[in-house]
C-alpha cells in the first residue's frame, strides 16, 4: 500500500522534488528551488550557449563552473559517474530560448528502483531472470519450510495428545492407580496436572464408596444378627409359654423377664439404629445453647455415681470450679458422655478407674473421658468410631449395639468438634479426647 501511494504521489508531481526529476514547466518559482538547497542539492541554469546563467543552493568549489559542453552534460547524467550526487536535466522553452536546468541531488538522499512492471521484458530480461530465480526459490523454501514446520507440530501435538487420550480412556475404564507423565508446553501441563488432580479425586472418591458399600453390608448383616438373637430368644420362650411347655411359676416368672429383656434390647437397637440414621441426613440440625460444661459433665457423672459404685469402680472427676462456656446442645451432646462412660463400665471389669476431665484451652476446650481398663485392641482402634464396631471384638446379644461411638461422632461433628481415641499411656488404656470450639 505504502508502495503503491508513493508511486501515485510521485506521477502527480505533488512534491517539488518530483517536479525537477518529471520536467518543469517555467522558472519561476522560486521557492521550489530552495526546497531543493534544502537536502543539500543545487540547481544551474544553462542558456542554450552552455553558459550557467543562475544558481541555487550551495555548490561545491570543485563544482562550481561557468559553461557545460554537450558531452559534459552527457557525462554528467550518465549512470557511470562516480561522483555523490545523482544528476537530472530537464530542458524547456522560456520566451524563444531554450534553457537546461541541471538538477543534482545527493546520493544519500534520494535512490532508484526498476519498475518491472513497466519495463518490456525484451529490455530487462536479465532482471526478470533473476526476480524469478529468487522468487521461485523463496517459494520452494516456504513449502519446504511449512511442511517441516507441519511435520514438527503434528508430531509435538500428536505425542502428548496420545498420551492425554489413553489416560482418559484409563479414567474411563476406572484405572485410577497411573498418574499422567507428560512434559512439555507450558498448556500441556496444566492439563496433566489438572488430569492428575482428576486421577487423585477420583481414586479418593472410588476407596470411600468402596469403603462405604462395604461399612454398608457389614452393618446390614451384624444389625440381621444383633435382632435376630434376642427375636429367636423371644419367638423360643413364647412358643414355650404358649405350649404350655412350662410348668412352674418360677420357671414362667424367668421366661417372662427373659421375654421382656431381650425385647428391650431390640427396642434399644431399633431406637439407636433411629438415631444413626437421623444423623446421617444433611439437613440435621443441632440447638444449642450456651451452656457450663463443668456444671454439665458435673451432673452426668454424679447420676453415674451408684452405678459406678456398685460395678466397684473408682472415679476421678477432673472439673474446676469455674464456669467453663461452649455453645452445644444439651440433650443429645449428653448421649456422647453417657455412650462413653456406659461403655467403660460395660466392658471393663471391677476396681477400673474412670476419668473424667474438661479443660480450657484458650480457643477450644477439651473433654477427656477415660479409664484404665481393658483397652481396645489395636486391630480396631483405627476404625472404631465405625458403626457396629466392638471393643469386644465379638458379637455378644448381651453387648452394646455396636452405634453408640459412631452416634457420638455424628453428634461432636455436628457440633463442629472432633472426636478421637489417643495412644494410650501407661496409666490409661482408654482416652476419647473431645475438642470443641468455644
Amino acid at each position: 500500500i505504502l508502495g503503491y501511494l508513493l508511486s501515485q504521489s510521485t506521477e502527480k508531481n505533488n512534491s517539488p522534488l518530483f517536479s525537477f526529476i518529471n520536467g518543469r514547466s517555467n522558472l519561476s518559482s522560486i521557492e521550489e528551488f530552495s526546497e531543493i538547497e534544502k537536502i543539500d542539492g543545487y540547481v544551474e541554469i544553462i542558456n542554450s550557449n552552455g553558459n550557467v546563467e543562475k544558481t541555487y543552493g550551495n555548490i561545491p568549489e570543485n563544482k562550481i563552473k561557468e559553461n557545460y559542453t554537450d558531452e559534459e552534460l552527457f557525462k554528467e547524467i550518465s549512470l557511470n559517474n562516480k561522483n555523490n550526487y545523482n544528476t537530472f536535466i530537464n530542458v524547456l522553452n522560456e520566451n524563444n530560448e531554450e534553457y537546461k536546468i541541471l538538477t543534482r541531488i545527493p546520493k544519500r538522499k534520494l535512490s532508484f528502483e526498476l519498475n518491472m512492471l513497466k519495463v518490456p521484458y525484451s529490455l530487462g530480461k536479465q532482471y526478470y531472470h533473476s526476480y524469478i530465480k529468487v522468487i521461485g526459490g523463496a517459494i520452494i523454501v516456504s513449502i519446504i519450510s511449512i511442511s517441516f514446520y507441519s511435520i514438527w507440530t503434528t508430531r509435538k501435538f500428536k505425542r502428548p495428545l496420545e498420551k492425554i487420550d489413553k489416560s482418559l480412556i484409563a479414567i474411563i475404564n476406572g484405572n485410577y492407580n497411573n498418574k499422567l507423565e507428560l512434559n512439555g508446553e507450558m498448556e500441556f501441563e496444566i492439563v496433566r496436572d489438572t488430569i492428575n488432580f482428576l486421577i487423585g479425586k477420583l481414586k479418593s472418591s472410588e476407596e470411600e464408596n468402596k469403603k462405604l458399600a462395604e461399612s454398608k453390608n457389614r452393618m446390614l448383616m451384624d444389625l440381621s444378627h444383633d435382632i435376630k438373637t434376642p427375636i429367636t430368644t423371644i419367638q423360643g420362650f413364647s412358643a414355650a409359654l404358649a405350649g404350655g411347655m412350662v410348668e412352674t411359676d418360677e420357671k414362667k416368672e424367668q421366661y417372662y423377664k427373659t421375654i421382656y429383656n431381650k425385647s428391650e434390647r431390640v427396642s434399644e437397637l431399633v431406637d439407636e439404629l433411629f438415631e444413626f440414621v437421623k444423623l446421617q441426613e444433611k439437613n440435621y440440625v443441632v440447638n444449642c445453647e450456651k451452656t457450663d460444661l463443668s456444671e454439665f459433665l458435673r451432673q452426668i457423672v454424679v447420676g453415674y455415681m451408684e452405678e459406678l459404685e456398685a460395678k466397684g469402680f473408682e472415679v476421678e472427676v477432673n472439673i474446676p470450679e469455674e464456669e467453663i462456656y461452649c455453645f452445644i446442645d444439651s440433650k443429645s451432646f449428653k448421649r456422647v458422655i453417657n455412650n462413653l462412660i456406659d461403655n467403660a463400665i460395660k466392658y471393663n471389669k471391677p476396681g477400673t478407674k474412670l476419668r473424667v476431665e474438661v479443660r480450657d484451652v484458650g480457643s477450644y476446650i477439651v473433654i477427656e473421658i477415660a479409664d484404665n481398663g481393658i483397652g481396645i485392641p489395636n486391630e480396631i482402634a483405627d476404625k472404631i468410631f465405625d458403626p457396629f464396631i466392638r471393643g469386644d471384638k465379638s458379637r455378644k446379644s448381651d453387648g452394646g449395639s455396636g452405634l453408640g461411638l459412631s452416634i457420638a461422632q455424628k453428634i461432636v461433628e455436628s457440633h463442629g468438634g472432633t472426636i478421637s481415641l489417643i495412644n494410650s499411656n501407661e496409666k490409661e488404656k482408654t482416652i476419647f479426647y473431645i475438642k470443641l470450639m468455644k
